[in-house]
């Protein structure tokens, strides 16, 4: 059987966004202080907690089911800081919040799993960027939690 490099990077892919959010979560608990500035960061780490897992809900995995279950579909901006300031619940559990994010993340790997390589082709639009495949959406949400996972990171270590 030959080998097919694409889809090893999508299964490595599917198996760094397991990872990444295993270890943002990871860091996120290892905090001290949740509610206090993630190194120098406008927002604190049960912010930062809050503000990865809607920006997956609300933005990515829409984006990437949309993608699979409908022909091109149209995408606007999500505007995340708007989103945080009419959503965010300094009261929410950091743990809630956390096995949230881990649940959809594990649910979208599951469903992303299951599909054909040519799923991965899928189009779709969005208002700014352009076509997007699914793949990149799956790309940009594992550099979305990888990139907080550093400040994070750098909080805790700080703090």
């Amino acid at each position: 059987m030959e080998s097919n490099p694409l889809a090893e990077y999508r299964t490595r892919l599917l198996g760094q966004l397991l990872k990444s959010t295993e270890a943002f979560c990871a860091a996120c608990r290892a905090a001290r202080d949740p509610k206090k500035s993630a190194n120098n960061d406008q927002w604190n780490i049960h912010q930062l907690a809050q503000h990865v897992r809607d920006v997956n809900a609300q933005s990515y995995v829409p984006r990437i089911r949309r993608t699979l279950a409908e022909d091109y579909p149209a995408f606007v901006k999500f505007d995340a800081d708007a989103w945080a300031a009419g959503h965010y619940n300094a009261d929410e559990p950091l743990e809630k919040i956390l096995g949230e994010l881990e649940k959809n993340v594990r649910d979208v790997v599951a469903e992303l799993k299951a599909q054909p390589d040519s799923a991965w082709s899928r189009l779709g639009h969005h208002d700014i960027h352009g076509d997007r495949t699914l793949q990149i959406w799956v790309e940009r949400s594992l550099e979305h939690i990888r990139e907080h996972l550093e400040t994070v990171k750098a909080g805790v270590k700080e703090g």
